[in-house]
């Protein structure tokens, strides 16, 4: 099985960087565990598969998503500057709570 073929069987399976409550570390180390016949280079370029997985999901999915929630969250209140608070109190991922302060941004931007 190749490196993308893993990456992406381990993607469909639910393994992500981006898990709010798992620090990179943690994902690394879980991750060396069940690949231990994996080189150190080759556990890089799956941990770059994942995350380019992780970004095209983002990407095709969850952008719409997280453009309605902006509107939401600007009517409320919330704005692009709120980031930290943000991630406590809806435990957005660093990626999604990235592209949501952008979309807030861009409401902020469109109603000044």
């Amino acid at each position: 099985m190749s490196i993308t073929e893993l990456a992406e069987e381990m993607y469909e399976n639910g393994w992500q960087f981006d898990d709010i409550n798992t620090t990179w570390e943690i994902k690394l180390r879980d991750l060396k565990a069940q690949t231990s016949d994996l080189s150190d280079e080759e556990i890089t370029e799956l941990c770059e598969r994942l995350s380019e997985l992780e970004e095209q999901a983002l990407s095709k999915k969850d952008s719409n998503w997280l453009r309605d929630v902006s509107g939401t969250l600007y009517d409320g209140g919330w704005r692009s500057c709120d980031k930290d608070e943000l991630k406590e109190e809806y435990g957005f991922s660093n990626k999604g709570l990235e592209h949501l302060c952008e979309c807030l941004a861009e409401r902020e931007a469109e109603n000044k």
